[in-house]
């Protein structure tokens, strides 16, 4: 994908705010400044599928959390985005994911009332006061090699940065792993590495580099240990999130690196500390 492109940027940003309203060629291609009639070549090109595909593909992915985690019936899921009728989400879900609906959230949740006992620190349930602004740069891929590259981008514009008196260490680290690995294709899952803003540092910043962590409530679990163990650990999370009957919002979970970025490029931490973080609904 060439996620360089601007235009494509502003499309797949307003794609993916506005996964839950009426989405058309018209107003996406207007949200990315282009005319209608070129933007579909353009986009297929950049991206490798065409805008339908890519809202249908991210509506039903958007959906296996919604069926887990959201107190909605399967009916009420698939008319939210978009299916009039519920053979039309079966078929459509079916297709995608080779299951129906049902099969998938029935198989998942014993998935994960099996690894509810595998957790064995507590989450603790915060109060976020306050949106977060942070400066973000995204790379696709599986997740441990899109998030070398993503922080490697961002790290890059460090240089301009400076023009701004911007301090990269000290700050907080986030990053967004918006796709589950076992139902996304490796060339579509999505990560985010965000850098905290200031308030004084944020009217520098070009809007379309800013993303917002929004204020709320969220369920957040401290984790000591390698990344290499990072996706077995959110598993026995969601299993404990699952089992407490807590109802998560469709934000992507949130990974905290609470380490000095050069104390983990000279290799001195020997357990990185990582929050793990979930907004509740």
């Amino acid at each position: 994908m060439d996620y360089n492109n601007s235009s494509i940027k502003k499309a797949i940003k307003y794609i993916e705010e506005n996964l839950n309203e009426q989405l058309d060629l018209n107003n996406i291609s207007k949200a990315a400044s282009y005319s209608p009639y070129h933007f579909s070549r353009v986009f297929k090109q950049a991206t490798g599928e065409n805008i339908n595909n890519m809202i249908k593909r991210l509506r039903l992915a958007q959906s296996t959390h919604e069926l887990l985690f959201q107190n909605s019936s399967i009916t009420e899921i698939g008319l939210n985005i978009g299916y009039e009728t519920p053979s039309s989400f079966n078929k459509a879900f079916k297709k995608l994911f080779n299951m129906s609906p049902r099969e998938y959230k029935k198989q998942t949740e014993e998935n994960l009332k099996n690894h509810f006992q595998e957790l064995k620190i507590k989450p603790e349930i915060i109060d976020i006061k306050e949106d977060i602004y942070t400066l973000f740069d995204r790379s696709l891929g599986e997740y441990n090699d899109a998030a070398i590259e993503a922080w490697n981008k961002l790290i890059s514009k460090e240089e301009h940065l400076k023009e701004i008196n911007y301090e990269f260490l000290g700050k907080r680290y986030f990053g967004l792993c918006y796709d589950n690995p076992n139902i996304t294709e490796y060339d579509y899952m999505r990560y985010e590495a965000c850098l905290l803003l200031d308030n004084e540092e944020l009217p520098k910043i070009d809007s379309r580099h800013i993303k917002i962590l929004p204020k709320g409530r969220y369920v957040v679990l401290k984790y000591i240990g390698s990344y290499d163990n990072l996706y077995n650990i959110w598993f026995q999370f969601y299993g404990w999130i699952y089992n407490q009957n807590l109802q998560l919002s469709n934000f992507p979970p949130i990974e905290e690196y609470l380490d000095n970025p050069e104390d983990i490029l000279n290799g001195i931490i020997k357990y990185n500390t990582t929050n793990l973080m979930l907004k509740l609904d």
